[in-house]
């Protein structure tokens, strides 16, 4: 899913070009929040006819910090900067980039330029993409009648009409929600097939940005989590499930971390295989998955406040390790591996043994055994740094 933290500086276009390879010559543009997966696959949005590469082999993304490149699993791996990837991805300066897979070598370059007109909502000016998430596409823009600077989010037009509901209902009770950790909703706009949310902007870099930089010491990292925390159980006691917590939904504001995408949680619909497929071909690979708990992946509907707790303890799994969960596991047990024997054991130097229970009872696969509610993990990561 990936919508980030929104920054509020302009992002450059960025080229990508093949350089050596079957299919030399070959280019393509890349957008702000824009995810291209590269591969053999007739769904890769650059399909290549190298017989040394994967058919879904690697990603890259245009993010705030750089660009982004994840090998999804590869057969060979990828190659960047002098470096194999395996399953796990890293954050790289954009102009000079190169990127090695099977045969076939990448080079990015930074263009400066604009992806043409921007859509129109009523009342405000939209000033530059943001990114995109499952849901729907972000801008930056202006409310005309005041001049505040906004996070505007465009819903997608298939959304059925249970994904609209969900949306309207938690629009309205998001935007009850004050609390410093939260970005709240603002409003709700429906102009026909179009749904617009207006939120506010949270400015400063993604928790995902900033853990490509490498993992957080423990206490700041327990300090981050308490604070992620008490939102949520501010907006759990609320009513508001947020569904969808993971690194890239924790912005690291100058005043602290702070909640975004409240608005619409990701809805899997269908069965768990399907979506899968659907994700994956929509090029979010497995990691829009990888925070999601058990009882979610199976029902989305059955989301309550321990699948938020879940989530929190996954991202500090990450934040500790500086690894997404299960960034080890492959395509084929990835499944099993979120269902029923959860990410690898967490293991860092100078982390107390006891302080690291608190982590991992936050993630039991059995909702009934992580901590009470969002406001009792806090409480336990105070405890702990005391």
């Amino acid at each position: 899913m990936s919508a980030a933290g929104w920054p509020v500086s302009p992002m450059p276009l960025v080229t990508l070009e093949v350089v050596e390879g079957p299919d030399r010559g070959e280019s393509r543009l890349l957008g702000p929040g824009q995810r291209l997966v590269i591969g053999r696959a007739a769904s890769c949005e650059l399909r290549l006819n190298d017989a040394g590469c994967s058919r879904r082999h690697c990603a890259v993304e245009l993010r705030p910090g750089g660009l982004w490149v994840e090998d999804l699993g590869s057969r060979g791996g990828t190659l960047l900067l002098g470096r194999e990837f395996r399953g796990s991805g890293a954050l790289v300066p954009i102009e000079g980039a190169r990127v090695c897979l099977g045969g076939t070598e990448l080079r990015f370059g930074v263009r400066v330029g604009a992806l043409g007109p921007l859509p129109e909502v009523s009342g405000y000016v939209l000033e530059e993409r943001l990114g995109e998430g499952g849901s729907g596409e972000v801008y930056a823009g202006r409310e005309l009648s005041s001049g505040l600077r906004v996070a505007i989010k465009i819903l997608r037009e298939d959304a059925d009409d249970t994904t609209r509901a969900r949306a309207a209902r938690e629009a309205r009770l998001a935007s009850q929600l004050h609390h410093p950790g939260i970005a709240r909703v603002l409003r709700l706009i429906e102009e026909g097939e179009q749904w617009v949310l207006i939120r506010e902007l949270a400015e400063g870099e993604s928790l995902e940005d900033r853990l490509a930089q490498g993992s957080l010491p423990w206490r700041e990292a327990f300090r981050l989590g308490a604070a992620v925390a008490d939102a949520l159980e501010a907006a759990h006691q609320h009513g508001v499930v947020h569904r969808d917590v993971k690194p890239a939904n924790v912005v690291c504001s100058p005043t602290g971390p702070r909640l975004i995408d409240f608005d619409l949680a990701l809805n899997l619909g269908g069965t768990l295989q399907q979506a899968l497929t659907r994700l994956t071909q929509t090029g979010q690979g497995l990691g829009t998955l990888c925070y999601l708990p058990p009882e979610q992946l199976r029902d989305a509907h059955h989301a309550g406040p321990r699948s938020d707790v879940y989530g929190l303890g996954l991202t500090l799994h990450h934040a500790l390790t500086g690894s997404p969960p299960f960034g080890e596991v492959g395509p084929d047990e990835f499944l099993s591996a979120l269902l029923e024997t959860g990410p690898s054991p967490l293991k860092v130097e100078a982390l107390p043994s006891e302080a690291a229970r608190v982590v991992t009872q936050a993630y039991a696969l059995k909702p009934s055994e992580r901590h009470a509610s969002a406001g009792a993990f806090a409480a336990a990561l105070r405890a702990a740094l005391a």
